[in-house]
C-alpha cells in the first residue's frame, strides 16, 4: 500500500460526468487528453517557479492553459448519461451494456447456487444483498468464492450500505434490476413478498419494474445461523480512513480491499490512485488504463457498494502524500503485502508531529485460475489481469481496410523482440511484409532513393560496394531528429509504395506488415488491426547493446528517437510481450493468432479459409 499523495487541484470529484465514456468516447478521450496536457502545464509551472529556465516550445504551452481549460470546461459540459431502455444500461466508467441482478445472499453457499442460474442470464452485473451483519464481515470469503466459483467476466459487488444504515438505496450506477434471485420457495414467499423485499434494499424499485423472480437452491449450511468464521458484529468504525493503490481494472481482490475499509469508514474514505512515475515499474504498465477511468470506474462502485460514505479519490504520484499531512486520518487500510507502505506513512507522519494512523492489514484472496507455467501472480492481482489480456482483442479493427487479404501491422520498440514474433506468426500462417527490407530495397544500389538520400547526407554514408552504410546512417539519424525525419521523407514514401504492392498481390488470408516505425510512417492506415510488441526499457537497452555492440548510451538514444509504448498501446488492437521464457510468447502468438482466425470467420463477407496455411515470405 502506502501510495498515497497529492495535490487538491488534482482530485477528482466524485461522480465526475468528465470519466463518463459511456455517452461518447470520443468526448471522453479528449477530456482525458486535456486533462494530462493541464497536468503537464502545471509541472512546467512549477519547474518555471523554481528558478529553471524553460525553453520556447515549453513557454508556449504554458501559456495555453487558459485555453485548454476553457476547451475542458466545454467537453465536460457536452457530457450526458446514456440510459438506453428499461431492462439494459450503460454504466457510467465501463461504457459496456448491461442488465443487472439482485442476489439476496443468507450464506456463502448461495453462490455455488445460483452459479447455473446465473449463466442462464444475460447479465454480466450482480448485486449481492447478505441478509445479515455476520455475512457483512466475511466479505473476504464471499469476494474469494465469486472468484473461484464465478466467471471473471461477471462484475458482482456485494451491498454494505444497507446493512450498515438499515435504509435502502435511492439509486445505482446499473439500475433497473431486471431479475431477484432468492432461495425462498414460492410457499414461502409469493413473487410479489420477494419483490418487496428488494425494494428494501433497493429504494428506487417500484411495481412497474418488469423485473423477475428467480428461485435457486437453497445454499449449504443454515440461513438462520451463521458460519463458524464469521464473526456476529460489525466492526468499529473510524470518521476517515485511508488507502492506496493502482486499481487497474477493478477485481475482486480491489473489491476485498475496499470493502474492508468501508465497512471500517464511518464517514470519510479517502483513496489514493497511483500515477505517472509510479507506474513505470509496473507489470505491463502501458496496459493500465488512465489515470481517469479508474477512477471513474472506483467511485461507481463505492457509490453502488456503500453510499453512506463520501469517497475522495485522488491520483498520487508519491508514496506518502495526504496521509502523511492530514490530522484528521485515524485508520490506514493495506494490504498483507503492502504492510510496510503503512510504516512509511507513520514515519512521515511522525515528522510531521502527527499521530501514527492504525493500521488494518487485509489478507488477499488466492487466485484461483492461475495458469500453470505462466508468469501469473498467485494472488487475484491486476499484473495477472494484463497478462491475461496479452493477445486479446482491445478494441474493434479499423474500419474501411479492403477485406482481403486481412492485414495485421506488427510494430514495437527496437529490442522488443518484433522479428520473433514475426516469425512466429510466419509459423502459423501468416504471409509478412518486412518494411526493413523493404527499405534496403528501396535504396538499394542505383535507385533513385539511394541518390536522394546521398545528396541529402554526403557520400561517406557509402560502403565501398557503393550500398548504404547502415551503421554509419544510423549513427548520423539517430542522433539528430531532423536528420531523422529528413531521411524518413526521402524513403517513406517509397516503402509505402512497395508495401502495398506486395500486400495487393498476396494469395494468402493473412498478412502482416512488419515495421519499427508503422505508427510513425502512418501505414497503420493499410492494417485492419495493430499489434504491438512491448518490453520493459531495460531489457530493450540490453538487447540493442548486445545486438548491435554499442554503449548504453547510444541504445537510449534510440530509443528515446522512438514512441515510447503507452504512444504505441493508443492506436494498438492486440499486445504481445516477450519478456518472460520463449514458450510463454509462443503461447501468446498462438492465443492471439486463434482469436484472429475466429475474427475472419466471423466477419461480414468472409471467405478465409479455414486450414492451416503454408508459411511463407512474400
Amino acid at each position: 500500500m502506502g501510495e498515497l499523495s497529492l495535490k487538491e487541484d488534482q482530485r477528482s470529484d466524485v461522480g465526475d460526468a468528465s470519466s463518463d465514456s459511456s455517452t461518447n468516447p470520443g468526448i471522453a478521450k479528449r477530456i482525458r487528453t486535456l486533462k494530462k496536457k493541464l497536468r503537464d502545464i502545471a509541472a512546467l509551472e512549477a519547474r518555471k517557479n523554481a528558478g529553471e529556465q524553460l525553453d520556447p516550445d515549453q513557454m508556449k504551452k504554458i501559456e495555453r492553459r487558459q485555453e485548454l481549460e476553457d476547451e475542458l470546461e466545454d467537453a465536460e459540459s457536452s457530457l450526458t448519461f446514456f440510459r438506453p431502455d428499461k431492462n439494459n444500461v450503460m454504466t457510467a466508467s465501463s461504457g459496456r451494456m448491461v442488465s443487472s441482478a439482485l442476489l439476496f445472499l443468507s450464506n456463502p453457499g448461495t453462490f455455488q447456487q445460483a452459479k447455473t442460474a446465473l449463466a442462464n442470464l444475460q447479465t454480466s452485473l450482480v448485486y449481492c444483498q447478505p441478509t445479515s451483519t455476520a455475512l457483512l464481515t466475511s466479505v473476504p470469503t464471499l469476494y474469494s468464492l465469486v472468484d473461484a466459483l464465478w466467471c471473471r467476466s461477471l462484475d458482482v459487488r456485494i451491498l454494505l450500505g444497507p446493512i450498515k444504515t438499515g435504509k435502502p438505496l435511492e439509486s445505482l450506477s446499473g439500475q433497473p434490476v431486471r431479475w431477484i434471485l432468492t432461495e425462498s420457495t414460492p410457499t414461502e414467499k409469493s413473487d410479489d413478498v420477494v419483490k418487496a423485499e428488494a425494494k428494501l434494499t433497493l429504494g428506487f424499485l417500484s411495481k412497474d419494474e418488469p423485473c423477475e423472480v428467480v428461485r435457486i437452491p437453497r445454499g449449504s449450511g443454515p440461513s438462520s445461523s451463521p458460519h463458524p468464521y464469521l464473526q456476529p458484529e460489525l466492526p468499529a468504525r473510524f470518521p476517515h480512513v485511508v488507502m492506496g493503490g493502482t486499481f487497474d481494472r477493478l477485481h475482486n481482490g480491489h473489491k476485498v480491499l475496499l470493502s474492508e475499509a468501508l465497512v471500517r469508514t464511518g464517514n470519510k474514505l479517502t483513496i489514493g490512485i497511483t500515477d505517472g512515475p509510479m507506474l513505470v515499474k509496473k507489470t505491463l504498465f502501458p496496459l493500465i488504463e488512465p489515470v481517469d477511468d479508474r477512477i471513474a470506474k472506483l467511485v461507481e462502485f463505492l457509490n453502488d457498494v456503500d453510499p453512506t460514505v463520501k469517497p475522495n479519490v485522488v491520483p498520487i504520484t508519491d508514496p506518502v502524500g495526504p496521509s502523511g499531512e492530514d490530522p484528521s486520518m485515524e485508520l490506514i487500510v493495506v494490504s498483507s503485502e503492502t504492510e510496510r507502505g503503512a510504516d512509511v506513512v507513520n514515519a512521515s507522519r511522525a515528522s510531521m508531529g502527527l499521530p501514527a494512523l492504525q493500521v488494518y492489514i487485509v489478507t488477499m484472496i488466492p487466485d484461483k485460475n492461475r495458469a500453470a507455467n505462466s508468469p501469473e501472480e498467485e494472488k487475484v492481482s491486476s499484473s495477472t489481469g494484463r497478462i491475461r489480456l496479452l493477445g486479446t482483442l482491445l478494441k474493434p479493427p479499423n474500419p474501411g481496410v479492403v477485406e482481403r487479404p486481412y492485414v495485421i501491422g506488427l510494430t514495437g520498440s527496437m529490442g522488443s523482440g518484433k522479428s520473433s514474433v514475426s516469425r512466429r506468426l510466419q509459423g502459423l500462417g501468416a504471409a509478412i511484409v518486412d518494411c526493413d527490407r523493404l527499405a534496403h530495397a528501396a535504396y538499394s544500389p542505383g535507385t533513385e532513393c539511394l541518390q536522394a538520400v546521398v545528396r541529402e547526407f554526403g557520400s561517406e554514408i557509402l560502403d565501398s560496394d557503393g550500398s548504404i552504410n547502415r551503421r554509419i546512417l544510423g549513427g548520423i539519424v539517430f542522433s539528430d531528429p531532423d536528420g531523422l525525419s529528413r531521411l524518413t521523407d526521402i524513403v517513406w514514401p517509397e516503402v509505402t509504395r512497395l508495401a502495398k504492392a506486395q500486400i495487393e498481390k498476396s494469395e494468402s488470408d493473412v498478412v502482416v506488415l512488419d515495421a519499427a516505425v508503422l505508427l510513425e510512417a502512418e501505414w497503420d492506415k493499410l492494417c485492419h488491426e495493430v499489434w504491438v510488441t512491448m518490453l520493459p526499457e531495460e531489457q530493450c537497452i540490453a538487447r540493442i547493446m548486445e545486438r548491435d555492440n554499442i554503449t548504453e548510451t547510444e541504445a537510449k538514444d534510440r530509443l528515446d528517437a522512438q514512441l515510447t509504448d503507452q504512444e504505441r498501446m493508443e492506436k494498438a488492437h492486440v499486445a504481445l510481450c516477450t519478456q518472460w521464457e520463449e514458450a510463454f510468447t509462443q503461447q501468446q502468438c498462438e492465443k492471439a493468432w486463434t482469436l484472429l482466425q475466429e475474427r475472419i470467420r466471423k466477419s461480414p463477407g468472409s471467405q478465409a479459409a479455414t486450414a492451416p496455411q503454408t508459411p511463407h515470405l512474400i
